[in-house]
């Protein structure tokens, strides 16, 4: 019986064309036999991300509790979160974007489980914000609205209220002032 690696399930769900719970299943899996995510594998999963399939509820929290528990590594629980893996968060979220609802949760997740996050983290998830309030706000787009409601959610879940401001979409009238 042969095992299944990461690589090989993103190859054939990029090729299916969408995400099913099956999919997540071998996902769970490959993971499970090979023991820990390592980096070139969280980089085919953020580039399934990216291709922005069709997928299952199962998908994001997947994707959400694989590479924050791939972020924070071995910490221990209450351990800050390092530059240098922060950086590379907020590469893989910017770089070449995802869904801003995914990119938050997941960020959110990491926040939540860290004792201390860099101030570089936290910019970026400001800027990121910032930037989705404002095409929210000048869109009809009852999309883009929604993954702002969801971003803010997920961040003020992380218990982010206090120590990151999400900023509310401008009205016309605020934008001429």
């Amino acid at each position: 019986m042969s095992t299944l690696s990461i690589d090989s399930v993103c190859h054939s769900v990029r090729e299916a064309g969408s995400i099913h719970v099956a999919d997540v299943l071998s996902l769970r899996h490959a993971l499970m036999a090979q023991g820990a995510l390592g980096e070139s594998d969280a980089r085919r999963l953020f580039d399934l991300a990216r291709a922005d399939l069709p997928a299952c509820a199962q998908w994001g929290e997947f994707f959400v509790e694989t590479l924050s528990a791939h972020i924070i590594g071995h910490q221990s629980l209450h351990s800050g979160l390092s530059e240098e893996k922060a950086g590379w968060l907020a590469e893989m979220i910017e770089a070449q974007p995802i869904n801003d609802a995914l990119a938050f949760e997941l960020v959110a997740a990491v926040m939540r489980k860290a004792s201390t996050c860099p101030s570089s983290l936290m910019l970026c998830v400001l800027q990121r914000l910032e930037a989705l309030a404002s095409r929210a706000a000048t869109s009809s787009d009852a999309a883009l609205e929604e993954n702002l409601e969801l971003a803010r959610r997920a961040l003020k879940t992380a218990g982010l209220a206090g120590r990151l401001y999400t900023p509310r979409p401008r009205t016309p009238a605020a934008l001429a002032a």
